[in-house]
């Protein structure tokens, strides 16, 4: 899980998953297109993508809130915020 907000989706999605995915996938960002790389994903590992997402107009209050929310729930980040 990833909490944040981000200027350019595709960038920020792009980075989380070259490190966090195993090494083999790291290289092939240029190779293919999206619906390919989430292919892979999903057929050779147990990681299910999702992506929820929120138009705002002060992002960082609502960035906030959700990080505030998840450590009072769950008393950590969000794995992929460490």
């Amino acid at each position: 899980m990833y909490l944040g907000k981000s200027g350019n989706l595709r960038n920020r999605l792009k980075y989380l998953l070259k490190h966090f995915l195993p090494e083999g996938f790291a290289g092939n960002w240029g190779k293919h297109t999206a619906r390919e790389a989430l292919s892979k994903i999903i057929k050779e590992t147990e990681i299910i993508p999702r992506l929820c997402f929120l138009e705002h107009d002060e992002p960082r209050v609502i960035e906030s809130k959700l990080l505030s929310a998840f450590y009072h729930n769950h008393i950590e980040a969000p794995p992929l915020n460490n």
